[in-house]
Order: C-alpha cells, then structure tokens, then sequence
C-alpha cells in the first residue's frame, strides 16, 4: 500500500512542478488587465445619481527587461520538472525490482509447500509400511521410530512452507496494494507456527529419548 502511495505523491509533485513551469513560462508574455469604475456626486441626496459619471481603462503591459528574475523562475522551475521526473523515474525502477523480489519469493514458498506436501505424502507411507513391517517381526523397532520421526519431520517442514507461502503471498498483495495493511498481523501467524513447531518437535525428542534407552 506503501508503494501505491509514493507513485501516487511523486506524480503529483511532477504535476506541481510542471504547473510552475506554466506559470514561469507566463512571464515572458504581456499582460493585458481592464478596469472599470462608476461615480456619482451631489449636494442633494435626491440628485444623487443624477450626475454620474462612467470609466473604463485598458493596460498592457510588456515585459521588457525583469532584472533576470523571469529567466531564473523559469530556468528553476525547468530543472525541478528535471528533478522531479527522474525521481519518479528512480521510484518506477525500485517498484519493479520490489515487485519482482516480492513475485519471485511467493513462488519459491508455493513450490516449497507443494513439494513439501509431497513428502508428507511419502513419509506417511513409508511410516504405514514400517508399522506393518515391524507388526510381522520383519524391521525393527529403531525403523519404525526413525520412520515415524521422518514423517514428523516432514510435517514441521510442511507446516513451515505453508506459513512461508501465506507470509510471501500476503507480502506481494502488500507491495501491489491489494490488501488492507491493518489486516496484516504477522505476529499472531507466527506465534501459531511456533506453537506447531514447537509440539512436534517434543514429540520428535521424546521418541528419540525411547530410542537411546532402547539401545
């Protein structure tokens, strides 16, 4: 939303100056005012308006010489239309290279959780297999832990890719503006991933503490 904004004031500020640019260029032209006026007099308030009295004046004024003032307005409002497109300019560069940063990065979060929901996949078979495996005294049990301890750990990866997909989707609908930025709280969704995080790596100790006393 932030970046919406700026573009928005830098081109009202490339307006602002190309008016002032107007007005200095007006310098150079002559001036043409009218004017106009009524009177009246008397020394009876009933004959007031009987001796009136009309006028009407045309003044044209050509700017000769101004003392230099009129170059330099115009030759300062000239360099600030400069200043103020190559600003804009600079900010069209800096959104495109913030927009692409911020598209680039949504797509490696999508990518990562879809191949992240594909070893959750995986280790869930695998982690079935082993238990049938172990049940039928054809694995041993330090198998099965490790092939439930991969599957956990598949679901943390996944759970960290999903909440990096939201977290780069929400950013780059930020940078483009699409989104209210109140409604962005990266606090709360972080504070719930680490909880996760948090669980299934106890669970994760745990068995790996069965394991060394299993040994």
């Amino acid at each position: 939303m932030k970046i919406v904004l700026d573009y928005k004031s830098q081109k009202l500020k490339v307006e602002s100056a190309e008016d002032n640019l107007t007005i200095a260029r007006s310098g150079f032209f002559p001036t043409l005012s009218a004017s106009y006026g009524f009177t009246t007099s008397s020394n009876n308030v009933g004959d007031l308006f009987s001796n009136r009295s009309y006028n009407f004046g045309l003044s044209l004024s050509l700017p000769i010489f101004s003392n230099w003032n009129t170059e330099y307005s115009l030759e300062y409002a000239e360099v600030q239309v400069k200043n103020e497109k190559e600003n804009l300019h600079a900010l069209e560069r800096s959104i495109k290279i913030e927009l692409q940063d911020a598209y680039l990065q949504f797509l490696s979060a999508k990518k990562k959780y879809e191949v992240s929901s594909k070893n959750v996949i995986s280790a869930r078979q695998n982690r079935k297999v082993n238990i049938e495996k172990f049940n039928l005294g054809s694995t041993t049990m330090l198998q099965k832990l490790q092939a439930d301890k991969d599957y956990t750990q598949a679901q943390t990866d996944m759970i960290t890719s999903k909440y990096d997909l939201f977290y780069y989707k929400e950013a780059f609908e930020h940078v483009i503006g699409n989104i209210d930025p109140n409604l962005y709280n990266d606090n709360e969704r972080w504070r719930n991933r680490t909880e996760k995080e948090n669980q299934l790596k106890k669970n994760n100790s745990s068995w790996w503490t069965f394991v060394i006393a299993f040994k």
